[in-house]
């Protein structure tokens, strides 16, 4: 019976000390970057973006992800900015088997980008984003292949998620600079 009484008055503090930090946040103008009062500024102008082609399959690939996280609704109305993006992806061999073949391949991938203001053409943001992945060269060149396209992806996917959480941010700081 003692046990029940202990661990109902934990989950008391507990849930009370939640509350009391859920308060000091929201009195500090804390708001989440996704928020409702925030979607409709920052996803406006992310929407705003047009996309210059990236060169390369890669490219292609990375430009898709950006308009995804950009115009998750489907093409936006008008454009106020111009983001390029140059992408570097090198591929390094890592592990050598005993037959002095390699065994990995390390994909680092560096985006460097910039975003342009259309009415000015001044740079309003620049940046870069970084991830790397790894595969294994195996026996079959079906599964080294398909390592490889998996491994590109998920860098991919990385970079433009950080692309597009620093224009997100970009955004956000420069809409509470304006109030």
């Amino acid at each position: 019976m003692r046990r029940g009484v202990a661990a109902s008055g934990r989950r008391a503090v507990l849930a009370c000390l939640g509350a009391t930090l859920l308060g000091l946040l929201a009195g500090c103008g804390f708001q989440p970057l996704y928020g409702e009062r925030m979607q409709g500024q920052v996803g406006d102008q992310l929407a705003a973006i047009q996309i210059r082609p990236i060169p390369d399959r890669s490219g292609q690939i990375l430009r898709n992800y950006l308009t995804e996280s950009f115009r998750p609704h489907g093409p936006g109305g008008r454009t106020n900015f111009v983001l390029d993006v140059r992408l570097f992806e090198p591929q390094v061999e890592t592990a050598v088997g005993r037959d002095d073949l390699p065994t990995r391949i390390v994909r680092p991938a560096f985006a460097f980008f910039q975003l342009r203001d259309v009415a000015t053409n001044a740079v309003a943001f620049q940046g870069t984003a970084a991830a790397t992945t790894s595969y294994n060269i195996d026996s079959s060149e079906f599964a080294t292949l398909s390592g490889g396209r998996t491994a590109r992806d998920q860098s991919l996917r990385v970079i433009g998620d950080d692309i597009a959480r620093q224009l997100a941010l970009h955004f956000a700081r420069r809409a509470g600079a304006e109030r």
